[in-house]
């Protein structure tokens, strides 16, 4: 059987970011040609600027449904439309036979590619970038937004940040924005800073989360994170400032 690709985009691209993290979400963003048909492979394109495709190859669920996507576990990672090393059609569309086959490895390859500078810039697909990696809670306070109802968009702030910022990228909710502007904290990075505990040795506020464990992927750990391997030690905080644990 010739292989079919739905090219599906989503549209508009906050919609269907949250759409994809949430299947219940009352969104309907996705775009699609109107032959559809049970077990067609699936990328999703969104309509960011410019434009990311989801690395993770979907299929059409058995209802037909090209809704259905992504339902065992959600995948996050996206990488910029050029970075696909074949032919990707501008907006929906159904690709078939060799261009199908083609398309499906030219994204298979990219799987876990999102390059770490890419999450940087004052674009969309950056801001895109910045929900997708918030897998749905406030990358400030931890909180889970509410995405499966009408006034998710409302509630989610993207905050990018530009390529030469010390800062970095977050999805926040609406009390992290309040509190951020209220305290005049003049990055996120500070903020996020300022809600981890001080430093008992030097008293700075420069904390980092200490996490274990190996990723299965490449990865580049937020600055309020401290990364180790798989050898676990009773400390939970570093600082980033005089190296104490705790």
């Amino acid at each position: 059987m010739s292989a079919r690709v739905q090219v599906v985009l989503g549209s508009p691209w906050k919609d269907a970011v949250i759409r994809h993290l949430e299947p219940r979400s009352p969104y309907r963003p996705w775009l699609y040609v109107d032959d559809v048909r049970k077990g067609d492979s699936v990328v999703v394109v969104f309509d960011t600027e410019p434009r990311l495709v989801l690395t993770e190859v979907g299929r059409v669920d058995v209802d037909g449904a090209i809704a259905g996507l992504h339902r065992e576990w959600v995948f996050t990672d996206a990488v910029p439309a050029s970075q696909i090393e074949a032919d990707l059609p501008a907006t929906q569309a159904l690709v078939e036979g060799d261009a199908a086959d083609a398309l499906i490895a030219a994204v298979t390859r990219q799987r876990f590619a999102a390059r770490p500078e890419d999450r940087f810039g004052m674009t969309t697909a950056a801001a895109a970038r910045a929900l997708l990696e918030s897998r749905g809670r406030c990358t400030g306070c931890g909180t889970a937004f509410p995405l499966d109802r009408p006034g998710a968009r409302e509630a989610i702030s993207a905050r990018t940040v530009g390529a030469a910022s010390r800062d970095w990228p977050a999805a926040l909710c609406v009390s992290c924005v309040t509190n951020m502007r209220t305290g005049e904290f003049g990055s996120f990075v500070d903020f996020k800073f300022f809600r981890h505990p001080a430093c008992p040795h030097c008293g700075r506020r420069r904390s980092r989360r200490i996490v274990f464990g190996m990723p299965a992927f490449p990865f580049e750990p937020p600055p309020w994170v401290d990364h180790r391997g798989c050898c676990v030690t009773s400390e939970r905080w570093s600082c980033a400032r005089c190296g104490h644990d705790w």
